[in-house]
């Protein structure tokens, strides 16, 4: 027989969430974690970050094709919308659902103090994994944000594809899946 008795009830555990009280933050305190928000964006835009990046995501995906693999790269990077999300087991994720967590984003500043930088947090005591979410500082996730990381992204992709003698087929590749995406 099992050990299990059959009339007890089964308890459920659900994540704690829980918020972050900044009541106590000065003024210089907000000024600083803005000018780290600031220096964390621009750093996203650097040629070696989206050549980690690129080649993070496309490591996994090419199976799917490299047409299908690049529209909804593009979608995710230009309409759907930015949330960062950190993750000190997963890594950061700009995009969940699309882009997935990647580790060549490093945060490590934002996970020393995080109420700083983001409004709540979700732990799962059974995993002890947490996720820190509602970044404070989306907003500078703006479309001229979004265009300059794409196109940064895109010349990542061509020069690859120019060290492997396939210029010509990536430039026809990006430009129909830019015009499927009707954004020329």
């Amino acid at each position: 027989m099992s050990a299990i008795r059959r009339n007890q009830p089964i308890t459920k555990f659900r994540p704690y969430k829980s918020k972050y009280d900044i009541s106590s933050t000065t003024a210089a305190t907000r000024k600083a974690c803005v000018a780290v928000a600031q220096k964390f964006t621009a750093s996203l835009l650097t040629k070696d970050f989206a050549k980690r990046f690129c080649g993070e995501i496309f490591y996994y995906r090419l199976h799917e094709g490299l047409v299908a693999t690049l529209r909804q790269f593009f979608r995710a990077l230009l309409f759907e919308p930015f949330h960062l999300i950190c993750s000190p087991q997963f890594g950061t994720a700009l995009s969940k659902p699309l882009l997935g967590f990647q580790t060549t984003l490093r945060c490590e500043e934002f996970l020393r103090s995080p109420e700083l930088y983001f409004e709540d947090y979700i732990s799962e005591t059974t995993t002890f994994v947490t996720f820190h979410m509602k970044y404070k500082f989306d907003a500078m996730f703006d479309s001229a944000f979004r265009v300059a990381l794409c196109r940064r992204c895109i010349e990542v992709l061509l020069n690859i594809a120019a060290e492997e003698n396939q210029l010509q087929n990536m430039c026809d590749v990006i430009s129909h899946v830019l015009v499927l995406q009707r954004i020329q």
